[in-house]
């Protein structure tokens, strides 16, 4: 299996590619431990995909070929003996290296310059000197770019050096922050190169891995997502061919499922056990999975008890590991008596059913009263806005809704008060009980919005994107925490608050939960205005291949393999915005973040160890959260999207959404 290890090492950051297990022996070199990715206490070598015996050459002036063995003591970078003729010819040319490729492993012969992440545009700041200092400029923490010949790793390289104190102004780094900028859609200035930054994560710092109960359990039958599943691959009852909202056309969308038949087989005790186990041989401390709502309500009411004794058997295995169990109750499923896509004479599917609210509650103090002794931190909903996105307007998850605006808003608001019902309900039953106070939040689906390029006419800009780039951020990324952290619920930012909920809602939130992928380019869109104008615009992942946007040539600097833009300082900015948007007089520094998912869909049987890109964006992205921590952004926490690859949503088994830090071999999980 091949997977990525995030460790801590005497309270470093220490994120590495991992081989064969048999390739490390204890040593002094690596400090002594055997782990697959072989990190050393002392700094001597920072992970390799071939074995430890290249990273010993080292005097030997970079003689080996793997790009991963990393010398920390700033010789050298290693070389691109090892990488394809293509990348090699692109590494030529400073210029280039740092001007206009994208390529993640792009390493200079010379060790000039590694790599561009995303940001390469401010990379082209890249000064060529006999010194190691004068590099401004950039933004990107994986933008690693240092002088010609020069013989000092940046700080977010020589990551044994990052528990050096600030001795300067650029924090040591080589790297002097520019004027900070403005941010149009969050109404913020954010500066450009101040984003290389390592340190220690507290001691108490959450590091776990995530999962859903439908994606990773098997044998679901009884939710919505079962018979979406079956809906979708049957053109007789899916939604009209050819439909494309959201940019996704919902024809090829059903075309690429596999059905999520036994998954990965999570509900079998021995199989999750083993997954736990290597959870913790990872380092982790922390454990995100969901409660499946049709296991443990099969029907209205009606409550097996064998299941709820089962995830509390589960809880119990997660703890003898000291993995802190973190419960989402809803992770986009709901049993099929509330939600049936493929039965008409439900009217009010799943959250627009109108009785939804109250059905969750009952459910919530059910399970809270048999798991809450053992829980501390409880999600209530997974993505709800995404959900109801999806689901109600687009029409790609269920219930398969296509363009109801209206039946949507009621979707949402349900949503929202179905938070709020959880919320109270969670802490009633901790009260009732005499336990300790619980942490309870929701996992928020949060992207960094950018506005798509202007229209021109006859060589004039027309700016029709600003307006909804903004409204989407609104209603993706604000609406639901302004909702149930202030008690101002609206659609629009223009709008005046709900002022008969915001007692139901205000105050019922203990921490946010993040969950980032990506950043966007939104636009305007008439379909959107006419059906659902709240949503603002539609969003692209490469605006060169838009048919929304025309004669354009802005690209996304770094696409993963579903197409996603990768942008480590987006997660910044959200972090940043968080922080600002739950800020009251008493607590400037916000309410607590608890990063609830992010990770990396790839294709790994189309990797190599030079274009392997996992571990450089968990790096980029753990970078991006030590720097919100230092400018007073309260982060509790990080879980990684996913312990295993598994069944993703509107995706399935598709080997360009595995996410998983271990490969999975499912020639056993089909019988």
């Amino acid at each position: 299996m091949r997977w990525v290890s995030c460790i801590l090492v005497g309270g470093l950051l220490w994120v590495g590619r991992a081989g064969a297990a048999d390739v490390c022996s204890p040593s002094v070199l690596c400090g002594g431990h055997t782990d697959d990715a072989c990190h050393a206490d002392e700094g001597r070598c920072l992970a390799n995909t071939e074995g430890i015996e290249g990273c010993r050459r080292k005097a030997a002036g970079c003689s080996t070929v793997d790009p991963g063995c990393w010398d920390t003591t700033g010789q050298c970078f290693g070389s691109v003996g090892s990488l394809p003729s293509g990348w090699q010819a692109r590494c030529t040319n400073l210029n280039t290296i740092c001007g206009q490729n994208h390529g993640l492993q792009c390493i200079e012969i010379q060790g000039a310059c590694l790599a561009t992440f995303e940001s390469d545009a401010v990379c082209t700041a890249f000064e060529k000197s006999s010194s190691c200092g004068k590099i401004a400029g950039f933004s990107d923490p994986t933008c690693l770019a240092v002088v010609h010949k020069c013989k000092e790793i940046p700080r977010d390289v020589a990551l044994a050096r990052s528990h050096r104190p600030a001795s300067s102004p650029d924090n040591g780094s080589g790297v002097t922050p520019s004027e900070p900028v403005d941010d149009p859609v969050l109404g913020r200035k954010f500066a450009l190169g101040d984003a290389r930054y390592t340190g220690q994560f507290p001691r108490k710092f959450l590091f776990g891995a995530a999962t859903s109960a439908h994606q990773v359990e098997g044998d679901n039958t009884n939710n919505d997502w079962f018979a979406y599943e079956r809906i979708c691959r049957d053109p007789k009852l899916r939604p009209k061919a050819g439909v494309s909202v959201l940019g996704i056309k919902i024809q090829d969308l059903c075309q690429r499922w596999e059905l999520s038949g036994r998954a990965l087989r999570h509900h079998e005790r021995s199989v999750l056990d083993a997954d736990l186990d290597r959870a913790r041989s990872l380092g982790l401390t922390s454990y995100r999975f969901s409660v499946e709502w049709g296991r443990v309500e099969p029907k209205l009411g009606i409550y097996d008890q064998n299941e709820l004794a089962k995830y509390r058997r589960d809880i119990d295995e997660m703890k003898r590991r000291g993995l802190e169990p973190i419960p989402t109750l809803h992770h986009y499923t709901l049993p099929l008596w509330l939600s049936d896509p493929a039965d008409d004479k439900q009217a009010r599917k799943g959250f627009m059913n109108p009785q939804v609210v109250d059905h969750f509650k009952r459910f919530t103090r059910t399970v809270v009263e048999k798991l809450g002794d053992k829980v501390k931190y409880w999600s209530t909903l997974n993505e709800p806005v995404f959900e109801f996105q999806a689901g109600y307007i687009a029409g790609v998850f269920p219930p398969g809704r296509v363009g109801h605006g209206l039946d949507a808003k009621e979707a949402l608001k349900n949503m929202v008060l179905a938070h709020a019902a959880g919320y109270d309900e969670i802490h009633r039953v901790y009260k009732e009980k005499k336990w300790a106070p619980p942490v309870v939040g929701f996992a928020h689906g949060m992207m960094y919005v950018k506005i798509a390029p202007p229209y021109e006419v006859g060589g004039v800009p027309i700016d029709l994107h600003t307006k909804a780039a903004k409204q989407f951020h609104f209603i993706t990324n604000d609406m639901f925490i302004e909702a149930v952290h202030k008690g101002c619920y609206r659609l629009r930012r223009e709008d005046a608050c709900d002022e008969s909920l915001r007692k139901t809602l205000q105050g019922r939130l203990d921490f946010v939960g993040v969950n980032y992928y990506r950043s966007v380019y939104v636009h305007q869109s008439i379909p959107v205005s006419v059906q659902a104008p709240y949503l603002g615009g539609l969003f692209d992942n490469d605006l060169s291949a838009s048919p929304y946007v025309p004669n354009t040539n802005v690209r996304h600097k770094l696409l993963n393999d579903l197409g996603w833009e990768i942008m480590p300082d987006g997660l910044y900015r959200i972090l940043a915005h968080v922080r600002d948007l739950t800020a009251t007089p008493a607590t400037t520094h916000g309410l607590p973040i608890l990063i609830t998912e992010n990770g990396l869909p790839q294709n790994i049987a189309k990797e190599s160890a030079a274009t392997d890109m996992r571990a450089p964006y968990v790096l980029g992205h753990l970078q991006s959260v030590l720097r919100a921590m230092r400018d007073g952004v309260d982060v509790i926490g990080y879980i990684h999207w996913s312990i295993v690859d598994n069944w993703e949503l509107g995706e399935g088994y598709t080997p360009n959404a595995h996410f998983g830090l271990f490969s999975v071999d499912r020639t056993d999980c089909k019988a």
